[in-house]
Protein backbone atom coordinates (compact mmCIF):
# COMPACT_ATOMS: atom_id res chain seq x y z
CA UNK A 1 0.00 0.00 0.00
CA UNK A 2 0.92 3.58 -1.28
CA UNK A 3 -0.03 6.91 -0.40
CA UNK A 4 1.95 9.97 -2.09
CA UNK A 5 1.88 14.19 -1.37
CA UNK A 6 2.63 15.57 -4.76
CA UNK A 7 2.69 19.17 -6.77
CA UNK A 8 1.03 19.66 -9.92
CA UNK A 9 4.54 19.59 -11.56
CA UNK A 10 5.83 15.92 -10.48
CA UNK A 11 2.27 14.22 -9.62
CA UNK A 12 2.19 12.93 -13.32
CA UNK A 13 5.99 11.12 -12.93
CA UNK A 14 5.57 10.01 -9.12
CA UNK A 15 1.69 7.98 -10.14
CA UNK A 16 3.39 6.43 -13.71
CA UNK A 17 6.18 5.42 -10.88
CA UNK A 18 3.58 3.50 -8.92
CA UNK A 19 2.09 2.18 -11.52
CA UNK A 20 5.05 0.79 -13.38
CA UNK A 21 6.31 -0.62 -9.91
CA UNK A 22 2.80 -2.39 -9.82
CA UNK A 23 1.85 -0.85 -6.31
CA UNK A 24 -1.56 -0.46 -4.77
CA UNK A 25 -2.48 2.69 -4.31
CA UNK A 26 -4.60 4.06 -0.78
CA UNK A 27 -4.68 7.32 -1.49
CA UNK A 28 -2.79 10.80 -2.52
CA UNK A 29 -3.26 14.44 -2.25
CA UNK A 30 -1.90 16.43 -4.53
CA UNK A 31 -1.41 20.81 -4.84
CA UNK A 32 1.05 23.21 -3.84
CA UNK A 33 0.38 24.67 -0.58
CA UNK A 34 -0.67 21.11 1.30
CA UNK A 35 -0.27 21.32 4.80
CA UNK A 36 1.35 18.38 5.87
CA UNK A 37 1.67 18.60 9.99
CA UNK A 38 -2.28 19.38 10.01
CA UNK A 39 -2.72 16.68 7.52
CA UNK A 40 -1.01 13.81 9.26
CA UNK A 41 -2.21 15.45 12.86
CA UNK A 42 -5.90 14.89 11.62
CA UNK A 43 -5.19 11.50 9.31
CA UNK A 44 -3.04 9.82 12.24
CA UNK A 45 -4.59 6.06 11.86
CA UNK A 46 -4.60 6.21 7.91
CA UNK A 47 -0.76 5.65 8.46
CA UNK A 48 -0.58 3.16 10.84
CA UNK A 49 -0.34 0.13 8.37
CA UNK A 50 1.27 2.00 5.36
CA UNK A 51 3.99 0.49 3.68
CA UNK A 52 5.28 3.49 1.61
CA UNK A 53 4.65 6.80 1.76
CA UNK A 54 6.09 9.64 -0.78
CA UNK A 55 6.55 13.68 -0.19
CA UNK A 56 6.97 15.71 -3.07
CA UNK A 57 8.43 19.05 -0.85
CA UNK A 58 7.31 21.18 -3.69
CA UNK A 59 3.39 20.72 -2.41
CA UNK A 60 4.24 20.94 0.77
CA UNK A 61 3.16 24.59 2.58
CA UNK A 62 4.66 23.73 6.19
CA UNK A 63 8.35 25.30 7.25
CA UNK A 64 10.68 22.48 8.10
CA UNK A 65 10.28 22.54 11.45
CA UNK A 66 6.83 21.55 10.60
CA UNK A 67 7.62 18.82 8.19
CA UNK A 68 10.58 17.34 10.45
CA UNK A 69 7.76 16.93 13.13
CA UNK A 70 5.40 15.53 10.99
CA UNK A 71 7.99 12.95 10.02
CA UNK A 72 8.96 12.67 13.34
CA UNK A 73 5.22 11.76 14.32
CA UNK A 74 5.31 9.17 11.45
CA UNK A 75 7.96 7.22 12.00
CA UNK A 76 6.84 6.51 15.64
CA UNK A 77 3.47 5.62 14.46
CA UNK A 78 5.17 3.22 11.78
CA UNK A 79 8.90 2.52 11.89
CA UNK A 80 8.80 0.14 9.12
CA UNK A 81 7.55 2.37 6.96
CA UNK A 82 9.60 3.58 3.99
CA UNK A 83 9.52 7.77 3.32
CA UNK A 84 10.42 9.05 0.13
CA UNK A 85 11.39 12.55 -0.12
CA UNK A 86 11.23 14.12 -3.29
CA UNK A 87 13.13 17.41 -3.04
CA UNK A 88 13.42 18.45 -6.37
CA UNK A 89 14.60 22.23 -5.90
CA UNK A 90 17.18 21.55 -2.85
CA UNK A 91 20.59 20.26 -2.80
CA UNK A 92 23.00 18.15 -0.67
CA UNK A 93 23.31 19.93 2.24
CA UNK A 94 19.89 21.16 2.78
CA UNK A 95 19.56 21.17 6.67
CA UNK A 96 15.85 19.50 6.04
CA UNK A 97 17.62 16.31 4.35
CA UNK A 98 20.39 16.08 6.61
CA UNK A 99 17.04 16.06 9.41
CA UNK A 100 15.27 13.13 7.17
CA UNK A 101 18.95 11.63 7.25
CA UNK A 102 19.20 11.38 11.23
CA UNK A 103 15.65 9.99 11.65
CA UNK A 104 16.11 7.43 9.26
CA UNK A 105 15.19 8.60 6.19
CA UNK A 106 17.50 7.73 3.21
CA UNK A 107 15.01 7.79 0.62
CA UNK A 108 15.97 11.07 -1.00
CA UNK A 109 15.70 12.16 -4.13
CA UNK A 110 17.50 16.21 -5.06
CA UNK A 111 17.53 15.59 -9.32
CA UNK A 112 14.99 17.83 -10.84
CA UNK A 113 15.43 15.35 -13.94
CA UNK A 114 12.24 13.80 -14.70
CA UNK A 115 14.02 10.67 -16.08
CA UNK A 116 16.02 10.92 -12.95
CA UNK A 117 13.72 11.21 -10.28
CA UNK A 118 11.12 8.23 -12.33
CA UNK A 119 14.20 5.69 -12.00
CA UNK A 120 15.17 7.06 -8.36
CA UNK A 121 11.34 6.57 -7.80
CA UNK A 122 11.29 3.28 -8.51
CA UNK A 123 14.08 1.97 -7.51
CA UNK A 124 13.30 3.37 -3.96
CA UNK A 125 9.97 1.45 -4.14
CA UNK A 126 10.85 -1.73 -4.86
CA UNK A 127 14.08 -1.87 -2.82
CA UNK A 128 14.95 0.90 -1.18
CA UNK A 129 18.24 2.69 -0.11
CA UNK A 130 20.43 1.99 2.63
CA UNK A 131 22.36 4.31 5.25
CA UNK A 132 25.43 3.66 2.83
CA UNK A 133 23.55 4.78 -0.14
CA UNK A 134 22.80 8.27 1.36
CA UNK A 135 26.24 9.06 3.12
CA UNK A 136 26.07 12.27 1.26
CA UNK A 137 23.16 13.84 3.03
CA UNK A 138 24.91 13.32 6.25
CA UNK A 139 26.05 16.93 6.90
CA UNK A 140 24.42 19.98 6.48
CA UNK A 141 25.58 23.81 5.34
CA UNK A 142 23.56 26.06 6.35
CA UNK A 143 25.22 28.78 4.83
CA UNK A 144 24.43 26.98 1.06
CA UNK A 145 22.01 28.06 -0.96
CA UNK A 146 19.33 25.81 -1.77
CA UNK A 147 16.64 27.20 -4.20
CA UNK A 148 17.76 26.46 -7.43
CA UNK A 149 17.66 29.08 -10.10
CA UNK A 150 15.29 27.54 -12.07
CA UNK A 151 11.97 25.36 -11.00
CA UNK A 152 9.92 22.83 -13.08
CA UNK A 153 6.52 23.93 -14.84
CA UNK A 154 3.64 21.49 -15.08
CA UNK A 155 4.29 19.93 -18.31
CA UNK A 156 2.85 16.57 -18.99
CA UNK A 157 2.31 15.28 -22.50
CA UNK A 158 2.68 18.13 -24.52
CA UNK A 159 2.68 17.55 -28.35
CA UNK A 160 5.08 19.21 -30.48
CA UNK A 161 4.35 18.06 -34.53
CA UNK A 162 6.84 18.61 -37.04
CA UNK A 163 6.61 18.78 -40.71
CA UNK A 164 8.52 19.71 -43.68
CA UNK A 165 7.64 21.12 -46.99
CA UNK A 166 9.39 18.13 -49.15
CA UNK A 167 11.37 14.61 -48.66
CA UNK A 168 14.66 15.27 -47.31
CA UNK A 169 14.01 18.33 -46.12
CA UNK A 170 15.25 17.47 -42.08
CA UNK A 171 12.25 16.23 -40.41
CA UNK A 172 13.80 13.68 -38.65
CA UNK A 173 17.02 15.22 -38.05
CA UNK A 174 15.45 17.89 -36.86
CA UNK A 175 13.16 16.06 -34.16
CA UNK A 176 16.03 14.44 -32.93
CA UNK A 177 17.70 17.82 -32.44
CA UNK A 178 15.61 19.51 -30.30
CA UNK A 179 14.41 15.68 -28.20
CA UNK A 180 17.94 16.67 -27.38
CA UNK A 181 17.32 20.07 -26.28
CA UNK A 182 14.48 19.24 -24.14
CA UNK A 183 16.27 16.05 -22.53
CA UNK A 184 19.16 18.32 -21.68
CA UNK A 185 16.72 20.13 -20.20
CA UNK A 186 15.46 17.29 -17.63
CA UNK A 187 12.51 15.99 -19.28
CA UNK A 188 10.94 13.10 -20.37
CA UNK A 189 10.72 13.22 -23.80
CA UNK A 190 9.49 10.57 -26.84
CA UNK A 191 9.51 10.77 -30.61
CA UNK A 192 7.26 8.84 -33.06
CA UNK A 193 7.21 8.73 -36.40
CA UNK A 194 3.67 9.35 -37.54
CA UNK A 195 3.61 8.82 -41.07
CA UNK A 196 4.64 5.87 -43.14
CA UNK A 197 8.16 5.50 -42.92
CA UNK A 198 11.18 3.14 -41.97
CA UNK A 199 13.73 5.91 -40.82
CA UNK A 200 13.12 5.21 -36.98
CA UNK A 201 13.87 1.41 -37.39
CA UNK A 202 17.01 2.14 -39.62
CA UNK A 203 18.46 4.07 -36.83
CA UNK A 204 17.14 0.81 -34.33
CA UNK A 205 19.43 -1.31 -36.62
CA UNK A 206 22.26 0.42 -37.44
CA UNK A 207 22.56 1.55 -33.17
CA UNK A 208 21.52 -1.87 -32.74
CA UNK A 209 18.83 -0.63 -29.94
CA UNK A 210 16.40 -2.95 -28.19
CA UNK A 211 12.62 -2.87 -29.20
CA UNK A 212 10.47 -2.95 -26.06
CA UNK A 213 7.24 -4.52 -25.40
CA UNK A 214 5.63 -0.93 -26.42
CA UNK A 215 7.22 -0.86 -29.58
CA UNK A 216 9.57 1.84 -28.15
CA UNK A 217 13.55 1.74 -28.22
CA UNK A 218 16.10 4.24 -26.26
CA UNK A 219 18.51 6.40 -26.88
CA UNK A 220 20.34 9.07 -25.13
CA UNK A 221 17.18 9.18 -22.74
CA UNK A 222 14.79 9.70 -25.23
CA UNK A 223 12.73 7.20 -26.29
CA UNK A 224 11.53 6.32 -30.39
CA UNK A 225 8.76 4.97 -31.42
CA UNK A 226 8.86 3.76 -35.06
CA UNK A 227 6.24 3.40 -37.74
CA UNK A 228 4.16 0.49 -37.08
CA UNK A 229 1.46 -0.28 -39.81
CA UNK A 230 -2.12 -0.90 -38.25
CA UNK A 231 -0.87 0.31 -35.03
CA UNK A 232 -1.82 3.51 -33.02
CA UNK A 233 1.74 4.64 -32.66
CA UNK A 234 0.79 7.89 -30.85
CA UNK A 235 -1.37 6.44 -28.80
CA UNK A 236 1.42 4.59 -27.51
CA UNK A 237 3.52 7.36 -26.70
CA UNK A 238 0.17 9.65 -24.86
CA UNK A 239 0.01 6.25 -22.76
CA UNK A 240 3.12 7.18 -20.78
CA UNK A 241 4.06 10.18 -18.44
CA UNK A 242 6.44 11.90 -21.02
CA UNK A 243 6.38 15.84 -20.76
CA UNK A 244 6.99 16.19 -24.06
CA UNK A 245 5.81 14.00 -27.11
CA UNK A 246 7.39 15.30 -30.62
CA UNK A 247 5.60 13.68 -33.79
CA UNK A 248 7.52 13.75 -36.99
CA UNK A 249 5.01 14.23 -39.31
CA UNK A 250 6.98 14.14 -42.62
CA UNK A 251 5.98 16.08 -45.45
CA UNK A 252 3.29 18.54 -44.31
CA UNK A 253 0.74 18.21 -47.93
CA UNK A 254 0.52 14.44 -46.92
CA UNK A 255 0.63 14.45 -43.39
CA UNK A 256 -2.72 14.03 -40.89
CA UNK A 257 -3.27 17.71 -40.77
CA UNK A 258 -5.98 17.77 -38.57
CA UNK A 259 -4.07 15.41 -36.41
CA UNK A 260 -0.79 18.29 -36.76
CA UNK A 261 -3.06 21.24 -36.36
CA UNK A 262 -3.94 19.78 -32.92
CA UNK A 263 -0.56 19.51 -31.83
CA UNK A 264 0.34 22.45 -28.98
CA UNK A 265 3.37 23.58 -31.05
CA UNK A 266 3.75 23.16 -34.67
CA UNK A 267 6.80 23.72 -36.46
CA UNK A 268 7.31 23.55 -40.75
CA UNK A 269 10.54 22.86 -41.85
CA UNK A 270 11.34 23.74 -45.39
CA UNK A 271 14.03 25.16 -47.37
CA UNK A 272 15.41 28.94 -48.85
CA UNK A 273 15.49 27.63 -52.42
CA UNK A 274 13.51 28.57 -55.18
CA UNK A 275 11.66 25.16 -55.51
CA UNK A 276 11.31 25.00 -52.23
CA UNK A 277 10.13 27.97 -51.71
CA UNK A 278 7.56 26.69 -53.83
CA UNK A 279 6.36 24.40 -51.89
CA UNK A 280 6.36 26.55 -49.05
CA UNK A 281 4.00 29.42 -51.18
CA UNK A 282 1.68 25.95 -51.28
CA UNK A 283 0.88 25.68 -47.74
CA UNK A 284 0.30 29.67 -47.78
CA UNK A 285 -2.77 29.00 -50.55
CA UNK A 286 -4.33 26.31 -48.50
CA UNK A 287 -4.03 27.07 -45.04
CA UNK A 288 -5.94 30.13 -43.52
CA UNK A 289 -4.50 33.09 -41.98
CA UNK A 290 -5.20 32.26 -38.30
CA UNK A 291 -3.51 28.63 -39.19
CA UNK A 292 -0.10 30.23 -40.72
CA UNK A 293 -0.19 32.17 -37.30
CA UNK A 294 0.02 28.96 -35.73
CA UNK A 295 3.14 27.74 -36.98
CA UNK A 296 6.55 28.50 -36.45
CA UNK A 297 9.10 28.22 -40.08
CA UNK A 298 12.00 26.90 -40.25
CA UNK A 299 14.30 27.29 -43.04
CA UNK A 300 17.30 25.24 -43.89
CA UNK A 301 20.84 25.62 -45.49
CA UNK A 302 20.24 29.44 -45.55
CA UNK A 303 22.30 32.20 -46.20
CA UNK A 304 23.02 34.48 -44.34
CA UNK A 305 22.22 37.11 -46.65
CA UNK A 306 18.91 35.75 -47.47
CA UNK A 307 17.48 35.89 -44.09
CA UNK A 308 16.15 39.28 -44.03
CA UNK A 309 14.49 39.15 -47.57
CA UNK A 310 12.74 35.48 -46.52
CA UNK A 311 11.61 37.32 -43.10
CA UNK A 312 10.16 40.18 -45.26
CA UNK A 313 8.51 37.68 -47.67
CA UNK A 314 6.68 35.66 -44.74
CA UNK A 315 4.54 39.19 -44.16
CA UNK A 316 3.05 39.74 -41.23
CA UNK A 317 4.18 36.35 -39.76
CA UNK A 318 6.83 36.64 -36.65
CA UNK A 319 7.92 32.98 -36.00
CA UNK A 320 10.78 32.56 -38.27
CA UNK A 321 13.54 31.29 -37.61
CA UNK A 322 17.09 29.75 -39.32
CA UNK A 323 18.41 26.13 -38.72
CA UNK A 324 22.18 25.75 -39.01
CA UNK A 325 24.04 22.81 -40.11
CA UNK A 326 24.23 19.93 -37.96
CA UNK A 327 25.87 17.11 -38.62
CA UNK A 328 25.23 14.33 -35.91
CA UNK A 329 21.92 14.65 -34.72
CA UNK A 330 22.47 12.77 -32.00
CA UNK A 331 25.42 14.58 -30.50
CA UNK A 332 23.64 18.14 -31.29
CA UNK A 333 21.54 19.97 -28.54
CA UNK A 334 20.89 23.76 -29.99
CA UNK A 335 17.60 24.11 -31.49
CA UNK A 336 17.27 28.13 -32.64
CA UNK A 337 14.54 30.02 -31.10
CA UNK A 338 13.31 27.00 -28.70
CA UNK A 339 13.18 28.51 -25.50
CA UNK A 340 11.15 31.45 -27.08
CA UNK A 341 8.80 28.90 -29.47
CA UNK A 342 8.11 26.91 -25.97
CA UNK A 343 8.49 29.46 -23.83
CA UNK A 344 5.06 28.73 -21.74
CA UNK A 345 6.77 25.20 -20.94
CA UNK A 346 10.27 26.11 -20.36
CA UNK A 347 11.37 26.52 -16.28
CA UNK A 348 10.77 29.34 -14.41
CA UNK A 349 13.63 31.75 -13.56
CA UNK A 350 13.89 32.37 -9.97
CA UNK A 351 15.88 34.72 -7.79
CA UNK A 352 18.55 33.09 -5.63
CA UNK A 353 18.21 32.88 -1.69
CA UNK A 354 19.80 31.57 1.34
CA UNK A 355 18.04 30.39 4.19
CA UNK A 356 19.08 29.67 7.68
CA UNK A 357 19.17 26.37 9.39
CA UNK A 358 16.01 25.34 9.21
CA UNK A 359 14.38 28.43 7.14
CA UNK A 360 11.64 27.88 4.69
CA UNK A 361 8.94 30.73 6.27
CA UNK A 362 5.18 31.05 5.65
CA UNK A 363 2.23 33.44 6.50
CA UNK A 364 1.39 31.64 9.89
CA UNK A 365 -2.55 32.71 9.32
CA UNK A 366 -2.95 30.06 6.28
CA UNK A 367 -3.01 27.51 8.47
CA UNK A 368 -6.48 28.40 10.72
Amino acid sequence: MIFYFASATYQQVISSAIRETDQILDGQECGNDIYFLKYVKGNYTKFSSLETLIVDLNAIADTDEEIVEALDALKILNYDMRIIVLAANRYVGDPLLTKCFQMGIYDLIVSDDFLEISLELKESIRVGKKYADSLRFRDSNSEKVIVKEEIKQTVNKIMIGIAGTDRRIGVTHHSIVLANFLRKKGYMVAIVEAHMATDFMEIKEFYEEKIFEDSYFSMNGIDYYPYKEGGNTLANALGKSYNFILADFGIYKDSDLVLFNKSDVRIILTGSKAWELEETQEIFSTATEETLKGYNFYFNFTAHELEADLKEGMGSLNSIYFLGYTENPFKTYEFPGANEILKDYMPLKIAQEKKGVLGRRKNEKEKK
